[in-house]
């Protein structure tokens, strides 16, 4: 069974609004040894990855490893992430995370690596990358390298608004471009997520 979690934020050690998330990503990966973490922008100073990994190392004592696509990009890296039990995709700016992975070349060959993974763990832009396309990151982010083919991963047929609680003012117009495109999206505020379970063809939807 594979199991992907698109979270509006990354999880935080033992506070309350995260704590069916938690809770969830505990039961998932605690078997588990190695995760590969993706970052949307190389991180010099590991703030972000320092985050991430603090939270599953409250789990367990992972190995836990770096990646980017931008400035420490190695060849040969995609092939990599088959020996990784989950990969996680970081928070960042959505359109700079696609662009970066479509300038390597490597979009489709991450996708390839990430049918086959068992457990997929991606957080507000990170989740925006699992959609058909990250068309609805414009209602958060900004396009700053001019990205036109904004044709993503679609792990999942549906999109996902994380963040909410700072959109109250775009909702009745993101809902609008939905309904006139025929999109099913869903909202989500800070501490939580969506959990779906990929069972041969079929699949299963959980607000967490």
């Amino acid at each position: 069974m594979k199991q992907i979690f698109l979270l509006s934020n990354t999880p935080k050690v033992n506070h309350p609004s995260h704590e069916k998330v938690n809770h969830s990503i505990k039961l998932a990966i605690k078997d588990m040894i190695k995760i590969a973490y993706i970052s949307s922008e190389t991180d010099d100073k590991r703030r972000y990855f320092d985050k991430a990994k603090l939270f599953y190392t409250s789990i367990k004592d992972f190995q836990i490893d770096y990646f980017d696509y931008d400035k420490e990009y190695r060849q040969g890296q995609t092939q990599e992430l088959r020996d990784y039990d989950m990969i996680h995709f970081s928070t960042g700016n959505t359109f700079n995370f696609l662009s970066v992975i479509k300038d390597k070349n490597e979009l489709e060959n991450l996708k390839t690596v990430l049918d086959q993974i068992d457990t997929v763990i991606a957080t507000s832009a990170g989740a925006h990358l699992m959609c058909p396309s990250i068309k609805y990151a414009k209602f958060g982010d900004e396009n700053h390298v001019l990205l036109d083919d904004l044709k993503a991963f679609s792990l999942v047929d549906f999109y996902i608004i994380p963040h909410v609680e700072r959109k109250h003012e775009v909702k009745d117009m993101i809902n609008e471009y939905a309904k006139m495109d025929g999109d099913t999206i869903y909202f989500l505020s800070d501490g939580q997520g969506i959990t779906i379970e990929l069972n041969k063809d079929n699949y299963q939807i959980k607000m967490l």
